[in-house]
């Protein structure tokens, strides 16, 4: 059984305690790429196929990256394309 979260613990956690298995694997594959990658990129490096057997796309990692610019450990450009900030 799951023990509650204590608020305590909660409020003080950072970013880094905070980050998920998906959010982990985007952000190793944007640092070893050093470079721009659209979500699409970012899907078909990572994220496989999905159980019915059809590649993933964009939208298995917008929201996830859009969370991780929304944190300030990722850019996004006018393009929609993802890069980790380089003070992050």
């Amino acid at each position: 059984m799951l023990e509650p979260l204590d608020s305590k613990r909660t409020n003080s956690l950072s970013w880094v305690d905070m980050i998920t298995v998906k959010m982990t694997k985007i952000l190793n594959y944007l640092k070893e790429k050093d470079d721009w990658a659209s979500p699409t990129d970012i899907a078909m490096a990572i994220g496989g196929y999905t159980a019915s057997g059809l590649m993933r796309h964009s939208s298995w990692a917008s929201p996830t990256c859009l969370s991780l610019v929304r944190q300030g450990i990722l850019e996004r450009n006018d393009k929609g394309h993802y890069r980790v900030k380089k003070n992050a």
